[in-house]
């Protein structure tokens, strides 16, 4: 069955499994579905702390702390951080909280998710300038064929998170870091930075929609703060003077 992930395939075939798994899992198991994006895509910022020497790494493993360090932060393209965000914050959710979970939150992370895999394949992978302008089709998500009660609870997700936990790979990363000398380390960050280089020689068209996420992540960090942004009579307002370049909010 074809997966908006399928160009993966080639050269990270682990990252498309996972990916496509999330995304046949929205409409079914949006709570699992959710966390299988979070899954995936602290698979991805694994691979790129293992692949890219320029990310320093982190005062701890967690993937919060993987995110937020500011190398892995200054090698993003612009508007991709706030999809990050998004995936790590309702993924948490997902696992921690019963907050519902809803197939409109599955379906957005698993979007959010197909940007940032799209942005790393086009400037990491050896044939990424080369890659079309994707976008992302629903109609490749699979629908069950009738309402489903399959998705896991809070208990099964929490066990699954133990059971699949990255720990112990983030400390080898780290490890392997430590053993390879200061020239290794130096060839390794000239070979990734002159890859990304012919990446970058080509103009990257595709739209990352950052609009959208941003106002998404904006309802999801109300709904942590206690709003109830699903009542009736619930609206949001444009604000001028913002520090940005539209200057509107």
């Amino acid at each position: 069955m074809a997966s908006n992930f399928d160009f993966l395939c080639t050269h990270y075939p682990q990252l498309h499994e996972h990916a496509a798994h999330a995304e046949s899992l929205i409409y079914s198991a949006p709570r699992a579905s959710c966390f299988y994006a979070r899954f995936t895509l602290e698979q991805a910022v694994h691979w790129l702390y293992a692949n890219d020497p320029y990310l320093q790494l982190p005062y701890d493993n967690s993937l919060s702390a993987l995110i937020h360090e500011q190398t892995f932060q200054d090698n993003l393209k612009p508007g991709l951080f706030p999809k990050i965000r998004a995936i790590h914050k309702v993924g948490n959710i997902a696992v921690h909280d019963s907050t519902s979970v809803t197939e409109k939150d599955a379906l957005r992370l698993v979007q959010e998710l197909f940007h940032f895999l799209y942005w790393l394949y086009r400037y990491y992978a050896p044939d990424g300038r080369t890659i079309p302008n994707l976008s992302f089709n629903r109609d490749l998500i699979p629908r069950p064929a009738a309402p489903s009660s399959q998705d896991l609870s809070l208990q099964q997700l929490q066990e699954l998170e133990a059971q699949l936990s990255q720990a112990d790979e983030m400390r080898c990363i780290a490890e392997e870091r430590q053993r390879q000398t200061e020239q290794q380390l130096e060839n390794l960050k000239a070979e990734i930075a002159a890859l990304k280089q012919q990446n970058e020689a080509v103009p990257d068209t595709h739209d990352y929609n950052e609009a959208d996420t941003r106002r998404y992540l904006l309802d999801v960090l109300l709904k942590e703060a206690g709003w109830n942004i699903e009542q009736a009579g619930w609206t949001e307002y444009e604000v001028q003077g913002m520090p940005n370049e539209t200057g509107k909010g």
